[in-house]
């Protein structure tokens, strides 16, 4: 009889000493929100005052500050690492050379003089330029050539390059009272861009539709090997090879040709 009054006792105790889970309680009132964060730094901001800083702030010289002068990722041109044996230190030095039409810096399109250039285009007798355009073009890097068509007119185009970027910027920017002391030029930034960019052999830059304050830069690259003169990267065509020759030459802020290489 003992037995079974244990054997009861001790269900009646395991059965009312379980807890059982209820129903979840009402949810509590909101919370109040937080104080505001601090505000975050825009990526063209470089010396994190939140302001806009010409011309430092400035890195693509187009005269806007935004998201175009932000930079992740600095591609810079090769260099040979070279230790200066009087002091023991480690410089390093472009092995890459930029050449523009701008002035005949280093490619030369047209031959004549200024006076050649100013004569026709008074007398608009363009066609007495045509001896006078340098063909092949003299250029150190082989890029730019002239490409005759069957139709009688000219291509400039770039020996096996294509173009696969593209940079707008301002054909004269100014950051000072003084243009003359702190004035840039697109293709002195176009020339840059090209030079600071491994993939990049090669420019043309000519003003945007509709302004002559806005450049198109396009950047171009060597694909390495031979391409149909088709498919190649062509800035324009034209029937007057000594006038545009020398357009280009003459006119350096609107268009023209850069080409880079070791």
């Amino acid at each position: 009889m003992k037995y079974k009054v244990v054997t009861i006792w001790f269900l009646t105790f395991f059965i009312v000493g379980c807890e059982l889970e209820g129903d979840d309680g009402v949810s509590g009132a909101q919370g109040e929100s937080g104080p505001q964060g601090i505000a975050g730094l825009s990526c063209w901001d470089l010396n994190e005052d939140g302001n806009k800083t010409m011309p430092d702030e400035d890195t693509n010289s187009d005269g806007v500050i935004d998201v175009y002068d932000c930079r992740t990722i600095i591609d810079l041109s090769p260099t040979n690492t070279l230790v200066n044996s009087t002091t023991q230190t480690i410089t390093n030095q472009h092995t890459r050379q930029s050449y523009s039409s701008a002035f005949a810096l280093g490619i030369t399109l047209f031959t004549g003089s200024s006076e050649d250039y100013e004569n026709a285009t008074v007398d608009g007798n363009w066609h007495a330029l045509d001896n006078l355009a340098a063909d092949p073009i003299q250029d150190p890097c082989g890029l730019w050539k002239w490409e005759s068509t069957p139709g009688g007119s000219y291509k400039l185009q770039a020996e096996n390059a294509v173009a696969y970027n593209v940079r707008h910027m301002l054909a004269i920017a100014l950051y000072s009272s003084d243009p003359a002391e702190d004035a840039h030029f697109g293709f002195e930034q176009c020339q840059n861009a090209c030079l600071s960019d491994n993939n990049c052999t090669g420019a043309f830059y000519s003003v945007e539709d509709g302004t002559n304050n806005s450049l198109n830069c396009k950047l171009l690259r060597d694909v390495g090997f031979e391409i149909d003169s088709a498919t190649e990267f062509s800035g324009f065509q034209t029937e007057e090879i000594g006038f545009a020759s020398a357009n280009i030459q003459n006119s350096p802020i609107y268009i023209g040709v850069i080409s880079v290489c070791e």
